[in-house]
């Protein structure tokens, strides 16, 4: 990691103030760091394509209830459009109803 600091050199004709960067050798980057921020990314991406899915698995049904191919009335139709309108139409989704 680079630090700017500033420090006071003298001369003779005064005081100036000069920045310089300079290399902290103490300071060791951390790639456990760098792991668990890609680790992070990833687990949202992933939420974030559960959810795209979900969303297109969801449509596809909807399009089959309204062109008469799956009969909404039978129990376990109602029961997966009924979990896919939960897990998609959400107050997240749909922002302030």
């Amino acid at each position: 990691m680079i630090f700017y600091f500033a420090y006071i050199t003298r001369l003779e004709i005064g005081i100036t103030l000069r920045c310089r960067a300079a290399y902290n050798a103490t300071v060791i980057p951390d790639d456990n760091l760098g792991n668990f921020m890609y680790a992070v990314i990833m687990l949202i991406d992933q939420i974030i394509n559960i959810y795209i899915w979900t969303l297109l698995i969801y449509i596809g049904v909807g399009w089959l209830v309204a062109f008469r191919i799956v009969n909404p009335w039978q129990p376990i139709v109602r029961m997966i459009t009924d979990v896919l309108a939960r897990l998609v139409i959400t107050r997240f989704a749909l922002g302030k109803v």
